[in-house]
């Protein structure tokens, strides 16, 4: 009788996930690679807010020098990464560097709030994180403050305004040497 053969994804807890858009080979670290990481159900925001990072916060050649300069310590290019469960967010941390995490409440409400949790259970330093959230959740922004949010952003951001956000980290990390200050996002 022939043993059947089980993929290197079904051996590892939690990637057969259906909701789960987590890709195997991202465990192998990367630390070439600067991302912003994007909790949402579809790949709406992070495609939207890297096109607007690139070009009007990075394609203007006035902030492209001033960011390449605070970039100079190897990173060159900023990828925003859709994920679709906290647990895939919280798995990146540690093959890549995390400039910073997205959470949009109104796609992935319960699970961003998980991702919070899960982030003050580390034992490690972690990467500031903006919470986009609508008008529902107005009563929630103390809780998501207390929770470990840096950054929240209610009733109708733009991808202009995280774009903004994400440039203001990239900034934060490249005067801290690669260590941004949540406090200052």
């Amino acid at each position: 009788m022939e043993r059947p053969v089980v993929s290197r994804a079904a051996r590892i807890p939690g990637m057969t996930d259906p909701d789960s858009n987590f890709d195997i080979d991202s465990l192998l670290p990367d630390w070439s690679r600067s991302v912003f990481l994007v909790l949402e159900r579809n790949p709406h925001w992070s495609s939207a807010v890297a096109a607007e990072f690139r070009t009007r916060l990075v394609g203007t050649s006035a902030v492209r020098g001033a960011d390449h300069e605070l970039l100079a310590g190897g990173v060159t290019e900023v990828d925003f990464v859709s994920l679709t469960a906290s647990r895939d967010v919280v798995a990146r941390l540690g093959t890549t560097t995390v400039l910073g995490i997205i959470a949009v409440l109104s796609d992935v409400e319960r699970d961003g709030l998980v991702l919070l949790g899960r982030l003050a259970r580390l034992s490690r330093a972690v990467p500031p994180v903006l919470m986009l959230g609508d008008a529902r959740h107005r009563e929630l922004v103390p809780v998501l403050y207390e929770a470990g949010a840096s950054s929240v952003l209610i009733d109708q951001p733009t991808d202009i305004h995280v774009a903004e956000w994400c440039r203001n980290v990239v900034q934060l990390t490249g005067r801290n040497g690669g260590r941004g200050n949540e406090q200052d996002v």
